[in-house]
């Protein structure tokens, strides 16, 4: 997917390419996916989530099929666990983080 996503948002592509790109953390796919030195997920951009946690929780138990009972990453309880962690990360409460791939100022 990533690779499809960089041939499509290519710089040549048209006069319309995004600006930047950044790529996004699945919870229970990211950390579970066979990684190589060039394909490790390595966030260096973090938003404060702190007033949406709840609202991020909501979302997920709308997707039956994707929320699990804790300890499974994508539980309500993991979710908002996974994102204390990443908050810590950067001294906020919660965070959600991205790994910018390509920005053109």
């Amino acid at each position: 997917m990533f690779d499809a996503s960089m041939m499509a948002f290519r710089a040549n592509a048209n006069e319309h390419f995004p600006r930047s790109i950044l790529s996004f953390e699945v919870i229970s796919s990211t950390e579970r996916a066979f990684q190589t030195p060039e394909k490790v997920f390595c966030p260096n951009i973090f938003f404060d989530i702190g007033e949406n946690i709840t609202v991020k929780q909501q979302a997920l138990a709308c997707y039956a099929s994707e929320n699990f009972p804790y300890p499974h990453p994508r539980s309500l309880e993991g979710v908002k666990i996974h994102a204390q962690k990443r908050g810590l990360e950067v001294g906020l409460q919660f965070a959600e983080c991205f790994q910018l791939i390509r920005h053109v100022e």
